[in-house]
């Protein structure tokens, strides 16, 4: 039986080196492209539990928050069935604030009544059940145009399952556009997903997004 050498075996090493240095890039892209695909499918399904809640609540949009106990996420874990690991998105890798779970989406309050500063209860317990949020939120989906962005991301230490804060994304989103650019760039490189109100979910470059995307009526 033939015995390989030594320098045979240091050349089998080197080839099995360099094919694992030009694999594991590749092998990176696949993971980072399966985790934003489970993101694109989290989306989805809230979006999915969102027009059942509106199926309850005569069309209307489940609305941000309505008290700083009341939000979209926990009317629809508490109520509807949804995991708190629907919330978030395996790419958001920022620990939250007191050890609180992840939420990577926040709502666009531009299609709640809340919006324009309607009164908001004091706690849970002055709107119970499924129709708890329906009160403060009248606006249906009709109302809305088709391409207003419904939730969309926004990764962020004080986002966190449930939590008040972050909870909408209007106003942080100017924000992180004009004063906080390299925020968005780090999801998923620039082009973060949001889900639209016919159930779509779609991801641009951050820098296109504009006023018009956070439109509320269908006739504006």
């Amino acid at each position: 039986m033939k015995k390989f050498t030594l320098l045979e075996l240091l050349v089998v090493v080197a080839i099995i080196g360099i094919l694992t240095s030009m694999l594991l890039p590749a092998l990176g892209k696949a993971r980072l492209s399966a985790q934003k695909s489970v993101c694109v499918s989290n989306m989805k399904q809230i979006g999915t539990s969102m027009y059942i809640y509106g199926d309850d609540n005569d069309s209307h949009v489940v609305t941000a928050a309505v008290s700083g106990s009341i939000t979209y996420s926990k009317q629809l874990s508490e109520d509807y069935g949804m995991s708190d690991a629907i919330f978030s998105c395996a790419q958001d890798k920022i620990e939250r604030s007191n050890d609180r779970k992840t939420r990577s989406y926040s709502m666009n309050t531009g299609t709640s009544i809340t919006f324009e500063g309607t009164s908001t209860p004091k706690d849970d317990s002055d709107c119970n059940g499924v129709t708890r949020m329906a009160t403060y939120n009248t606006v249906s989906y009709s109302e809305i145009a088709s391409d207003t962005l419904l939730l969309t991301e926004l990764w962020e230490s004080i986002n966190y399952a449930h939590g008040w804060s972050r909870a909408d994304m209007t106003w942080s989103y100017w924000n992180y556009m004009s004063d906080w650019t390299e925020r968005l760039d780090a999801f998923h490189f620039g082009r973060p997903n949001y889900l639209l109100i016919d159930g779509s979910v779609k991801n641009r470059v951050h820098s296109t997004y504009n006023q018009g995307m956070f439109t509320r009526f269908a006739n504006d």
